[in-house]
């Protein structure tokens, strides 16, 4: 089964291409570790005191990056959602590497290092397992546009994938106002979890401010 981190991930890789977005760059990391807060708070690792978090019980937790977070939340008074989706979200590389390496050991994807115009060094991401995207893109273009139920944790991927500007790899143009209505009303729908709800705030927060300052520069 794959993290609701690297389901993200595999979302933002371009259809026949074998990277991210430029677009999609800045706002994907902190989406990420949106996806890793969820994810905590989803296996019971973590509530919500107001709008900060506090652990639950023992600082274990299935994955390097969930285990890292979890055990930061665990050794400090309980912070904003804001401050760890701005944290976590701002160790780009460690969080992008960390993600491909659990879809490459599962078989999903595979590494390949690559040059543009031949000079510039860059790593590209080819699908080993083209049916779990495909899959996945099915799964969720199901509830938006099928109508078909959706459990808490694919509402949360719904809503991390418009924070990260993901939605037109999973629609079509024409689909788009149908989809963006479809995914609001799933957000405002009583089974989205406040947490999950004041999460993807978070994110969206953060995102907001990052753009602000690579724009002031």
């Amino acid at each position: 089964m794959l993290t609701l981190s690297e389901e993200l991930f595999l979302l933002s890789l371009q259809e026949k291409k074998d990277s991210v977005r430029f677009s999609n760059r800045a706002a994907l990391p902190y989406a990420l570790a949106g996806a890793l807060l969820i994810e905590l708070y989803l296996a019971g690792k973590v509530r919500l005191d107001g709008k900060k978090v506090a652990a639950v019980g023992r600082p274990t937790a299935s994955g390097e990056l969930l285990s890292e977070l979890l055990e930061k939340i665990t050794a400090v008074q309980p912070k904003k959602l804001t401050y760890w989706v701005e944290t976590f979200g701002g160790k780009q590389r460690k969080l992008r590497k960390a993600v491909v390496a659990g879809l490459v050991m599962k078989g999903i994807l595979k590494e390949e290092e690559k040059t543009l115009l031949w000079v510039i060094p860059y790593t590209g991401y080819a699908e080993q397992d083209t049916s779990a995207k495909f899959a996945l893109k099915q799964r969720l273009r199901a509830v938006v546009l099928g109508g078909q139920k959706a459990d808490e944790r694919t509402m949360a991927l719904l809503s991390l994938g418009r924070a990260a500007g993901l939605l037109d790899h999973l629609f079509t143009r024409d689909e788009m106002q149908r989809a963006r209505k479809g995914i609001e009303d799933l957000v405002q729908d009583e089974a989205m979890g406040q947490a999950v709800i004041e999460t993807i705030e978070a994110i969206d927060a953060a995102i907001m401010a990052a753009v602000m300052v690579a724009t002031s520069g």
